[in-house]
């Protein structure tokens, strides 16, 4: 629809894979000499992001289950309440596009 739209002469169709050379031109200023053009999101970071993420919902996730189980012991031992806990806890699940998650939550019952 955009391509419809505005007029070919205004309009840059783009990928990134062609580097400088072809957007500079459109905007015409000169290719900057010895300066790589920015490839920021390469498959390989995105994998260590991801990684990195899941490490800390699980990490998250023991933790709230440690405080949970000894606030229960503590009421319990010294208070003599019998407690049962509700915790909430986010399941991560594969979504079909590969890097991305969904987001499903599951009760336990202490």
């Amino acid at each position: 629809k955009v391509q419809t739209t505005i007029p070919a002469e205004r309009l840059l169709t783009f990928n990134v894979k062609e580097g400088w050379e072809p957007l500079c031109d459109f905007l015409g200023v000169p290719v900057p000499d010895g300066i790589p053009f920015p490839h920021v999101h390469t498959r390989a970071k995105l994998r260590g992001e991801m990684f990195f993420l899941r490490g800390v919902i699980w990490v998250s996730r023991f933790t709230l289950l440690l405080l949970g189980a000894t606030l229960a012991r503590f009421l319990k031992n010294y208070w003599g309440i019998r407690l049962t806990v509700f915790l909430r806890v986010a399941k991560i699940e594969d979504a079909p596009i590969e890097g991305l998650s969904m987001l499903q939550s599951s009760s336990f019952i202490w």
